[in-house]
């Protein structure tokens, strides 16, 4: 997740520990939902690093 999505995708040159706390805060976003899905944990983590405009 953090080397292929985080650092090839969205292209952020973040810490290894920085980037594991941004997945682990979008972890705790989606830890009530039963139907976690790959697609809606994608997106958060690109809103949370302001990389939304970038996916498209």
């Amino acid at each position: 997740m953090r080397d292929s999505w985080c650092k090839k995708k969205l292209g952020l040159a973040d810490s290894d520990a920085n980037l594991d706390k941004m997945i682990k805060d979008v972890c705790e976003t989606m830890k009530g939902d039963s139907r976690k899905q790959r697609v809606t944990f994608y997106y958060l983590l690109a809103e949370k690093c302001g990389k939304v405009s970038d996916l498209a």
